[in-house]
């Protein structure tokens, strides 16, 4: 599975949640709660898209870096 990070600042919100209905080949969306999340999750929520949370980078995870580049996209924001 394809990994793509993103990290921008609440300006961005916005551009990021249409990027996220857009494509298609996103299929798995981790947010870290880093207690800046709670509004960008309200956008997410408000359009209907599912995400998943974690704590922390720590619990990232377990992401196979060999695959295949075309599969799925995992995002994490």
């Amino acid at each position: 599975m394809a990994v793509m990070g993103i990290l921008a600042c609440k300006m961005l919100q916005d551009e990021i949640v249409y990027l996220i209905q857009k494509d298609p080949d996103i299929s798995d969306i981790v947010i870290i709660e880093n207690g800046e999340h709670v509004e960008f999750v309200q956008k997410l929520d408000e359009i209907g898209i599912q995400y998943r949370f974690i704590s922390s980078t720590a619990d990232l995870p377990d992401l196979d870096r060999n695959s295949d580049a075309c599969s799925p996209i995992t995002l994490i924001v």
